[in-house]
């Protein structure tokens, strides 16, 4: 999966491709977002969360605690509700 600025409405994505997920620093409106892409047995799922301090990597962005999971069997569903949970950290976390 290959998500993209005009995908998310975003000013710049940027993408890492790991062994056990793919991750995106999403820059919208002047607040950064991670999402982590992670290939399930039925599944793809996603971890949105704000940026923070430290090591980025797959297990790291699942164990923050702030954030959102979110779960689709479709690409385009899937893209849906990254956006939606982008939209809500930044009315709700970063305000």
């Amino acid at each position: 999966m290959l998500l993209t600025n005009e995908m998310l409405n975003a000013n710049k994505v940027i993408r890492y491709k790991k062994d056990n997920c793919e991750i995106y620093i999403v820059e919208k409106d002047g607040k950064s977002f991670l999402v982590g892409i992670y290939n399930g047995e039925h599944s793809t799922y996603a971890k949105v969360t704000i940026t923070f301090t430290g090591n980025w990597n797959c297990e790291n962005i699942l164990y923050v605690p702030f954030g959102y999971f979110v779960f689709s069997k479709d690409e385009k569903e899937l893209v849906d509700k990254i956006k939606k949970k982008i939209e809500e950290l930044s009315k709700n976390v970063l305000g």
